[in-house]
């Protein structure tokens, strides 16, 4: 997401009315009504769904991946060779940069 994305997202009503101001230790948002249906029990008991729009704002503090690598902080094999794969890809880039340089300056 970027800064003023807003998306649709889904809680179950008691998180909504007591947990959101009260509960210090967060709440799930669900991506769809589906999802809320299947996933969240209590929504089955009654306690209702809430559709919510989340807006990005900003990053407060900007992940650093290196060091949550470093420092052994779980995040998922995909994540690494994602991460790894753009890296290939920089490098990549940043040679064919130098290479249409070198060439600028022949032609000069």
């Amino acid at each position: 997401m970027k800064v003023s994305d807003k998306t649709a997202v889904f809680l179950c009503g008691t998180d909504f009315i007591y947990e959101i101001p009260d509960n210090y230790h967060g709440n799930t948002i669900y991506y769809s009504e589906k999802s809320i249906r299947k996933f969240r029990e209590c929504v089955q008991s009654g306690c209702g769904i809430v559709e919510c729009e989340l807006t990005f704002k900003k990053w407060v503090e900007e992940p650093d991946y290196e060091r949550m690598g470093r420092e052994g902080i779980p995040f998922s094999r995909v994540n690494q060779e994602i991460i790894k794969s753009v890296e290939v890809e920089i490098e990549k880039l940043q040679e064919y940069l130098k290479r249409l340089e070198a060439d600028e300056a022949k032609e000069k």
